[in-house]
């Protein structure tokens, strides 16, 4: 047998094993869910979290399957003998079933494609149950994720009393359950000091002295590192600073188009 048609043999059988599942399934999936969500009026935020319950659903079916990855919600034995592809294509169904009710007939549709292409047996029928109770383990750990209680965010305050900048939709979900760590505000930063700070007045006599119009030694400071800046992106591009390139002070910027100030 030649070498092109022993590497033909080899992919015909890593595509046909049972156990590995196609990325086409995967993106088939994510065109149904966003169709779903086109239809039901569902964009931002929730349709964010719609589609990471899919895909962790699915996640964590192929990997009690193919032991490959650390599951996130799904701790059921493992499965090496089930079928990855109707594993796969459960979990997608009863996730967006739970989440999409109303549109059943499409859902199942697909789903029904999906078990077509596979030979009856145990093994898919084993991955479709995998599936369905990797959706249920998902669905459950994000029943109390605090997407939907009601948005309180109201951008309103006094002089030194900080509150956080947000999107004026889905503000409720800065307070939801994050995926993958414990909190929401675990690596937030803290909100800047009081008025009354020590910190505070520091800061603000530093930017009330920077932004004076004439201030020659620290114009001249900047500029001297602003000069090295874009001496380094020339060395590193490996050409010559053309003389119109933008200064700091900003006096021939209107030369060059689409170029912040160095």
């Amino acid at each position: 047998m030649s070498f092109t048609k022993r590497v033909a043999v080899i992919v015909s059988l890593f595509i046909a094993a049972p156990g590995i599942a196609r990325a086409d399934l995967f993106t088939d999936w994510n065109a149904v869910a966003y169709d779903l969500m086109r239809m039901a009026n569902v964009d931002g935020a929730p349709a964010a979290r719609a589609l990471a319950i899919m895909h962790v659903s699915q996640a964590d079916a192929v990997n009690t399957i193919q032991n490959r990855h650390t599951r996130y919600a799904y701790q059921g034995k493992l499965q090496p003998h089930a079928s990855s592809e109707a594993a796969a294509a459960s979990a997608a169904r009863n996730v967006l079933l739970a989440l999409f009710p109303v549109q059943r007939p499409r859902i199942e549709e697909v789903y029904a494609g999906n078990l077509r292409a596979l030979p009856d047996g145990p093994m898919k029928m084993a991955g479709e149950a995998v599936g369905a109770e990797a959706a249920a383990a998902v669905i459950a750990n994000r029943a109390d994720d605090k997407t939907t209680v009601p948005d309180i965010y109201r951008p309103v305050t006094t002089a030194g009393v900080w509150i956080p900048t947000t999107p004026p939709i889905t503000a409720q979900y800065a307070q939801a359950k994050p995926w993958g760590f414990d909190r929401s505000d675990k690596f937030r930063p803290g909100p800047p000091p009081p008025l009354t700070s020590a910190e505070y007045g520091r800061d603000y006599n530093e930017t009330k002295t920077l932004g004076e119009r004439e201030v020659p030694s620290e114009r001249q400071s900047k500029r001297k590192r602003s000069n090295s800046g874009r001496s380094q992106i020339s060395a590193w591009l490996g050409i010559k600073p053309p003389g119109n390139w933008p200064r700091r002070d900003g006096w021939n910027l209107p030369s060059v188009q689409g170029c912040l100030p160095c």
